[in-house]
């Protein structure tokens, strides 16, 4: 069994809200199975947890994702972004583009990444949005610590 690891928030709707530091990205389209949200604080975890960050649903109470920048765990992950999602996203170049994955945790074992479908976030207006890289030969769950980006995909 699959469970998604999540940061509780106990605040009442009314005060999440950002604290300094954080930033408020604006989905562009909501999550699969979460269409209520589309903003969210990006926050840090601190220096223990560190490059995890939390991604907390302002317009939810409770609803949160662990992310990670894939680059800082795999040097050969790449994403190329479809045209349809440049424009959403108004980027202007790859100076524009932050990549973050969801990272899901297994009880018991080895917590993976979702390097088939990133966010894609554009670092100007902080608005974003999940892609799928069908074709590209990541998988979805990709431990973290694997040797590769696409050596799960080949084993999947």
């Amino acid at each position: 069994m699959t469970q998604t690891l999540t940061v509780q928030s106990d605040l009442p709707e009314a005060e999440l809200q950002l604290a300094s530091g954080e930033r408020r990205i604006t989905l562009a389209r909501p999550f699969l199975g979460f269409p209520v949200s589309r903003s969210f604080a990006l926050r840090s975890l601190g220096e223990r947890y560190a490059p995890f960050m939390a991604l907390t649903s302002l317009d939810e109470t409770g609803l949160d994702f662990i992310v990670v920048a894939p680059g800082l765990l795999f040097g050969d992950y790449v994403v190329e972004i479809g045209d349809a999602d440049v424009s959403l996203l108004d980027l202007r170049g790859s100076e524009d583009v932050e990549v973050l994955v969801l990272v899901t945790c297994h009880p018991g074992a080895t917590p993976t990444v979702n390097l088939m479908g990133p966010l894609v976030v554009n670092r100007r207006t902080d608005l974003a949005t999940q892609v799928v890289l069908q074709d590209a030969g990541y998988a979805a769950a990709v431990p973290v610590g694997a040797e590769s980006a696409r050596s799960a995909a080949a084993t999947s």
